[in-house]
């Protein structure tokens, strides 16, 4: 018990893990996400609600069906560009496929 609640503790939060990856992947997604704060708490906490039914911060749980759409598609897209990067193309390449290939257009 101690040693699994001790691992535990060494694990990076998801809110660090969220927030690493949108600062490492800004340019790709420039424009997707207006304020990365508020976006990696409404993912933490819809999450928390749908998988615990734990509510921490109401007001960041998203709850109406298109905005949980329009989070998931976000999410879908700093995805792809994990996927690229992780397989060696190009920042240009990159920013280019996303931009072009989408079916969310940026800054909405």
């Amino acid at each position: 018990w101690l040693e699994a609640r001790l691992n535990k503790q060494k694990e990076r939060s998801l809110n660090t893990r969220l927030k690493d990856i949108i600062d490492y992947h800004q340019i790709s997604i420039e424009g997707l996400i207006e304020d990365a704060d508020c976006f990696v708490k409404q993912v933490i906490e819809t999450r928390h609600f749908h998988v615990h039914s734990y509510i921490k911060n109401k007001e960041f749980v998203i709850e109406d069906v298109v905005e949980l759409n329009k989070i998931s598609l976000k999410l879908e897209i700093i995805i792809q560009a994990i996927l690229l990067n992780e397989l060696g193309f190009s920042q240009s390449l990159i920013n280019e496929r996303l931009k072009n290939s989408n079916p969310f257009t940026f800054n909405n």
